[in-house]
């Protein structure tokens, strides 16, 4: 199963459902908060961007 689906769910799962998840949604869903981390990094890179083109 695709994490993105894991996602559409809303983290609302039956037992036997997070039972078949592999283990990359998970650990994506469940362990990492991988939204949270990619976050700051789209940002920074937004930034940086923004800067470059200001310099020209």
């Amino acid at each position: 199963m695709l994490v993105s689906s894991c996602i559409q769910k809303s983290f609302q799962l039956t037992e036997t459902t997070f039972k078949t998840l592999d283990w990359m949604a998970r650990t994506l869903c469940f362990t990492l908060p991988f939204s949270m981390l990619a976050y700051p990094f789209y940002m920074l890179a937004a930034s940086v961007e923004v800067l470059r083109k200001a310099q020209l």
